[in-house]
Parts: C-alpha cells; structure tokens; sequence
C-alpha cells in the first residue's frame, strides 16, 4: 500500500485521513509524506518520522512518540482520550478542531524536542 492509498474516497474513514493530512500539513508544510510501520507518518527534511496516523474501524490512532505522551497525560485524561506508552486513541466523534489543535501540539512539541524515529 502506498501513502496516497490511504487518503483515497475508497480507504477507510478517508474524510478523516484527509483531515489529518491536512492538520498536518498546516503545522508542518514541509514535511515528508512516507509510510512507516505500514500507516502514513511525516517526517521532517532529515526524513525521521515526527507523527504517525491510523484511522481503524474503532476509533483513529494518533502515535505522537512517548515523550509527548509521557508529557501530556493529565491533558489526554482531561480530554478523556485513551492512550498507553505510545498511542492515543481518538473516538469518531471527537470535535475536528480539538483534533486539529491536538496535531499541530504533537507536531510542535516533536520538532521543537527534536524526538524523531
């Protein structure tokens, strides 16, 4: 599968991804489009991946790194958003522009933290 697959009006939750993409490309303009760990990720100039992004048939995955949600657990728990070591779990019907500003937090913190895989 390529990246552009999952964004296509076929995959699943498609309006979603795209919006995804898009809050992604507002934080970070130039970043790199690639798959990684067989989901679509962004990485910056030096092609190390800063943010990951799965939509599923449950909920959309957000995989941030750990620090950023080490960091930010109290927020995530404030949002009732579930989450573990190295994934949030964002439910469907999660406002887009919580989701918006939630991305473009992550996005931040990983490039000013320079925490990249």
């Amino acid at each position: 599968m390529n990246f552009l697959d999952y964004f296509n009006k076929d995959a699943v939750h498609s309006g979603l991804m795209n919006f995804v993409r898009q809050s992604v490309l507002d934080s970070l303009p130039d970043a790199v489009e690639k798959i990684s760990y067989n989901m679509p990720a962004w990485a910056g100039a030096d092609g190390k991946v800063l943010f990951y992004a799965m939509a599923t048939e449950k909920h959309l995955g957000l995989y941030p790194h750990p620090p950023y949600i080490m960091e930010h657990a109290e927020f995530l728990r404030t949002e009732k958003l579930k989450f573990s070591k190295g994934a949030i779990q964002v439910p469907f019907d999660y406002s887009q522009e919580k989701l918006s500003e939630l991305i473009h937090e992550i996005i931040t913190y990983n490039v000013t933290h320079n925490i990249t895989r």
